[in-house]
């Protein structure tokens, strides 16, 4: 199983062809992507024809595209108002799609205290963190 995550940075509907050319993963977690149900570009379509989108602003939330004919489906649960947490599974394998936007790291911390029994599962938690030493001085030193 390939899986390939990355923040586009906006304009996936541009970029994914090169990606999925270069690597053709079986699995992509995209932060910054547009929602391909509310794009017009044909070719990013027909890429995501088997994904998983949330989002606020149609053109920068969190996707999740997987290879036609693989098993995805999102795992409902409670995001508490915490943004870009995406849990689902693929292939039968609970994975979180994270994109840590805000607070950063710090809705990491509540979001997985919450649904602290998932971890017991061993999932695959991915994504962008937007974790830099710089955020370190902002909340102090956590020991």
């Amino acid at each position: 199983m390939k899986v390939i995550s990355w923040n586009a940075s906006m304009k996936f509907r541009e970029k994914f062809k090169v990606l999925d050319e270069r690597y053709h993963a079986d699995l992509y977690i995209i932060q910054e992507c547009e929602d391909p149900a509310r794009c017009n570009n044909a070719a990013y379509k027909d890429f995501a024809q088997n994904y998983l989108w949330i989002g606020e602003n149609k053109n920068k939330g969190l996707g999740v595209f997987a290879r036609p004919g693989k098993k995805l489906e999102k795992v409902e649960l409670d995001s508490h108002y915490l943004r870009y947490m995406l849990p689902f599974k693929f292939e039968g394998k609970m994975f979180f799609g994270i994109w840590a936007y805000m607070r950063y790291v710090e809705d990491l911390v509540v979001y997985f205290s919450i649904y602290r029994d998932y971890l017991k599962e061993k999932p695959v938690v991915i994504g962008d963190f937007n974790s830099n030493v710089i955020w370190n001085k902002e909340h102090g030193n956590r020991t």
